[in-house]
């Protein structure tokens, strides 16, 4: 049987949603051209003795329950004199938990490897060092600030969100050839440019309303609850668009209270946030190298608040640099900051002005195209 013109693995971690997305969206891109041969891989799904579950669980149990003990180990594992030590435990770790990951890469032997998670990115860069696998490998760092984790030796090309990510990469030791600027990959329909007044009609909005959105982030981790309710007492007639994500504690304990409200509406897990983010003034969200995206590219300002220490702390300090949000640090902060957008027109085009600035169009093509050249 002939083989096919290119075989590519998608490799992420179902470990934040963040990762997952990155992936599917380079994915459906690759799926346009029928010739290529493309898998998409969880790589906690091939893990030995329930290391891939309890990975997932440990690191939602963390950001949920103890951030501060998730944010303190992130910071610790990526100084360079820690992380020294660090890498040899984590091959070790990785080739007795990850073998099956490992011995399907062997057996597929793709052309390509594209990884949104550093486990993937790891495992199949030990690969090509030891001469096992031959496959070009692209890392797709899904937040604005790398860890050490993101650089292996082996690596091909990084596709990066931003010349400040590039730098960093740099400070590392990356060699700037390998360093491309594609942004972080999105779904396609974050491009769309949905009209405003269009999708606050068909979701059944008042226009007359400013209107802000309040994400959780997929499993709708964070402090949403009381930004609501602290919103709701301090401005009524703010229209509010609650995404609890998974999270249906949360949604329940939010319907209790406001579910008679006609200006809160209570979304659970939602496909259509595209539409939901089209129809908002701001968006008020954690943190996630994902939203933060997705927001640049639909053109919202963010005020962004309870971010996970760490990764998403790390994605905020960069959006405010480059102006397109607000980072707060109490709830009254986050309310006063959606004030400011709704009173201050100013204040609102220098937030898109940034954006224009800052967005990317087409990363997952982009991603791909280099993928291609390779």
């Amino acid at each position: 049987m002939a083989r096919k013109s290119k075989k590519i693995v998608i490799l992420y971690a179902s470990a934040g949603h963040g990762h997952e997305k990155a992936a599917r969206a380079v994915d459906a891109v690759c799926r346009t051209n029928p010739s290529w041969d493309v898998k998409l891989v969880d790589v906690l799904d091939l893990t030995a003795m329930g290391f891939g579950k309890h990975y997932r669980a440990l690191y939602f149990f963390l950001i949920k329950k103890f951030p501060g003990v998730w944010g303190f180990f992130y910071g610790l594992t990526d100084l360079s004199w820690v992380y020294f030590f660090v890498k040899p435990l984590r091959r070790i770790n990785n080739r007795f938990f990850a073998n099956k990951l490992e011995t399907f890469l062997k057996n597929e032997a793709p052309d390509v490897v594209i990884s949104t998670h550093f486990l993937g990115s790891e495992a199949t860069s030990h690969l090509k060092k030891t001469g096992r696998i031959k496959s070009s490998l692209i890392t797709v760092i899904t937040d604005y600030m790398p860890h050490a984790f993101w650089i292996d030796s082996h690596t091909d090309a990084y596709a990066v969100a931003t010349s400040m990510t590039k730098e960093s990469m740099k400070r590392r030791g990356v060699v700037e050839e390998k360093i491309f600027i594609t942004g972080i990959p999105i779904e396609s329909k974050f491009y769309a440019q949905l009209d405003k007044q269009q999708a606050m009609e068909s979701l059944g909005l008042k226009s007359s309303l400013f209107t802000v959105l309040i994400t959780s982030g997929g499993a709708g981790v964070g402090i949403a609850d009381d930004l609501v309710k602290r919103l709701s007492i301090v401005e009524p007639r703010i229209q509010q668009l609650v995404v609890c994500g998974t999270n249906k504690l949360l949604f329940e304990d939010l319907r209790e209270r406001f579910g008679q409200s006609s200006s809160i509406r209570l979304y659970g897990f939602v496909e259509n946030i595209n539409e939901l983010m089209a129809a908002s003034d701001v968006v008020v969200g954690k943190g996630g190298g994902l939203t933060i995206t997705e927001c640049l590219c639909v053109g919202r300002p963010m005020v962004l608040f309870g971010a996970v220490p760490g990764q998403e702390t790390r994605n905020v300090e960069q959006a405010v640099k480059y102006g397109a949000a607000k980072a707060a640090k109490s709830i009254n902060q986050a309310v006063q900051f959606v004030l400011n957008f709704r009173q201050n027109k100013q204040m609102t085009n220098d937030a898109l002005a940034a954006i224009e600035n800052l967005r990317q169009e087409g990363s997952a093509h982009k991603i791909v195209k280099l993928a291609m050249e390779l």
